[in-house]
């Protein structure tokens, strides 16, 4: 009779212990989900801005920390970028950017509040911080698609070629709206400030769309990109069709900068200018053909 009891104990404690091994699995499936939550307003805040891929600082982004220090009026906030120092409760701020809700951008504004630079931001980590953190629902322009944009775009016709009036002036291209930056901000390169930015299209080619983005560099000279988009109007490959910049040339600072051509075919040249107080001079050139969604060097 005894070993009857003992063999029974033995069997429920063995069946409560699978029941609580049983019951110990749900709770570890919420795990992540917790620690995705503990991440703090000011850390995402922080990480929302120091991912912007045109975002620049001497400093180690790592150890840069962010905080709304001012909502200077209705959906306009002004954020401190600062760095722990040595001493108790001390920091030095080492950078400021405006969000404006409303536009939906951010400006870095560190160097010069005149002439900001616009941060080319996750839209998917500035939705969450804004609605979120800050407690305010974002909207881009739900009646307006890259796909409507893009048919809104006037049409340059080819040969496409440099021209120091188009460089200037920039005809017949449209302007584009700070609500709408965020469509081609993916487009460009770190370098690229899109602040007054121009954009136009191309006729299509081999199934591919084509997008002209005119824009300036941090230095403040043209910077001109070719995008290919695919049918579903995404970014396949880009090419710096236009830059300007000085160079030594000849014991003399000279103006360089790339004259471009892009013919019917999918072929681009880009060639090298020097410009000189005698004239022009040609330092080389590069060939390019559109295949297969890429622009290849040839």
């Amino acid at each position: 009779m005894i070993r009857i009891l003992a063999f029974s104990l033995v069997v429920m404690m063995a069946s409560c212990s699978s029941n609580s091994r049983k019951m110990a699995v749900p709770v570890s499936h919420e795990e992540p989900k917790g620690r995705l939550d503990s991440v703090s307003c000011d850390e995402r805040l922080k990480l929302l801005i120091v991912s912007c891929s045109n975002y620049k600082t001497p400093f180690d982004k790592h150890n840069l920390h962010a905080e709304i220090d001012e909502e200077q009026a209705d959906g306009v906030y002004r954020i401190r970028l600062f760095v722990y120092d040595s001493g108790v409760n001390s920091t030095n701020t080492v950078g400021w950017v405006m969000m404006n809700t409303k536009e939906n951008t951010l400006k870095d504004i560190t160097n010069d509040a005149d002439s900001p630079v616009i941060l080319n931001y996750n839209q998917a980590a500035y939705t969450y911080y804004v609605e979120h953190c800050l407690g305010r629902k974002v909207s881009f322009c739900k009646d307006m698609t890259l796909l409507k944009l893009f048919e809104s775009l006037p049409v340059m016709k080819l040969p496409f070629e440099y021209s120091y009036d188009f460089v200037c002036n920039l005809p017949d291209t449209k302007a584009l709206k700070k609500s709408e930056l965020h469509y081609v901000s993916s487009f460009v390169d770190a370098d690229t400030d899109l602040s007054d930015c121009h954009v136009a299209r191309l006729p299509p080619h081999a199934g591919y769309h084509f997008i002209l983005v005119f824009a300036h560099n941090s230095m403040g000279e043209g910077h001109f990109f070719l995008c290919a988009l695919n049918g579903k109007y995404q970014l396949t490959d880009r090419l710096l069709i236009y830059t300007a910049y000085d160079m030594e040339w000849k014991d003399h600072i000279e103006n360089c900068y790339l004259h471009y051509l892009i013919d019917g075919n999918g072929q681009i040249l880009l060639r090298k200018t020097v410009t000189t107080e005698t004239g022009e001079e040609a330092l080389g050139s590069t060939k390019y053909a559109f295949v297969n969604g890429k622009f290849v060097k040839k």
